[in-house]
């Protein structure tokens, strides 16, 4: 089979330390394979994290453009930092803000991936290719305006949350949880997991927000732009809709935890989480998560949650209008 005509180069950003580095792999050799040797181009990630990682993709912007293929063989985190690149660096041009993504299922949620173009199984990767086309998403834009001053605005394909899981992803993202040796195991891998973001969220301090002039003692307050959170592929909500659900609990009780992520579920009741903006303080430190991503939220931080005006762009097979 033939690939899609109008890529004229495939270009990878492989992260060979990532979760599922061996199936991101046998990606790059299937799109060696289709497109050919001498149009695909592998760059490995490079120490220093994102900001070192940035500063790789803008060597190689020449290769960059509407008809390069930019696959992401590698997890989450540099899935985000690549859409971080392209929605936000001030200096690219909008023929390179036109280069299309491809997440390779090379992480361990693969979020994004599945909401673009369903599980990786084999010959999934081909048919994206013969028939996925060109989608634009706008992610979600969060601004953090914290009380030294300083301001940060931080994206994210998929979600976005303050509280519990984001104890959960960032305990889930030490090394100990990353490299635990249950992960040799059949299954270890999954079990491990749901046991380490049990016990976080068991362990996950409530905080204090204020909005619209009311104090609000919370649990959890989470923000999806698609149908999937954190490996969960049930919000009815496309990527390309242009909202996003907002969820907030209050309560830290397994019991009524339960059913208000259910109703966040429910088809019928869609329309009582549909936002297109949010703004509140932090007025009790915590933590918050961007793609799972987590960083510290001081006190006295001001947030304000929108979609981005300016998309990415992604090759996907399943947000085909």
């Amino acid at each position: 089979m033939e690939p899609r005509s109008h890529f004229e180069r495939v270009v990878i950003l492989f992260n060979p330390n990532s979760t599922n580095a061996g199936r991101g792999r046998k990606r790059i050799a299937e799109l060696q394979k289709t497109f050919g040797y001498d149009k695909v181009q592998v760059i490995e990630t490079i120490k220093g994290g994102p900001e070192a990682n940035r500063k790789l993709l803008k060597e190689h912007i020449g290769l960059l453009g509407p008809h390069c293929l930019l696959g992401i063989a590698g997890g989450d985190g540099t899935v985000n930092m690549v859409i971080e690149f392209l929605v936000q660096s001030d200096d690219l041009s909008d023929h390179v803000r036109e280069t299309p993504i491809l997440p390779l299922w090379s992480g361990n949620a693969n979020d994004l991936a599945h909401m673009l173009n369903g599980a990786g199984q084999p010959k999934r990767l081909q048919k994206v290719l013969q028939q996925g086309e060109v989608v634009a998403v706008h992610p979600l834009s969060s601004t953090l305006s914290f009380p030294d001053g300083t301001e940060v605005t931080r994206i994210a394909a998929c979600y976005a949350s303050f509280g519990a899981t984001a104890f959960a992803a960032a305990k889930l993202n030490e090394p100990f949880a990353r490299h635990n040796i249950l992960h040799r195991l059949p299954f270890g891998r999954t079990i491990h997991q749901i046991a380490t973001s049990f016990s976080a969220l068991m362990e996950a301090p409530r905080f204090a927000v204020e909005e619209q002039g009311e104090q609000k003692i919370i649990y959890e307050r989470t923000f999806a732009n698609g149908s999937r959170f954190a490996k969960i592929d049930r919000i009815p909500l496309k990527l390309t809709e242009g909202s996003f659900i907002l969820q907030t609990l209050e309560e830290k009780h397994l019991l009524r935890i339960a059913p208000n992520l259910y109703s966040m579920m429910r088809k019928n009741l869609r329309e009582r989480f549909l936002r297109d903006q949010a703004q509140f303080t932090i007025t009790v430190a915590t933590r918050a998560q961007f793609d799972g991503e987590s960083i510290d939220i001081p006190a006295g931080t001001q947030v304000k949650v929108t979609l981005s005006e300016r998309p990415f762009y992604a090759l996907s097979l399943l947000l085909i209008k």
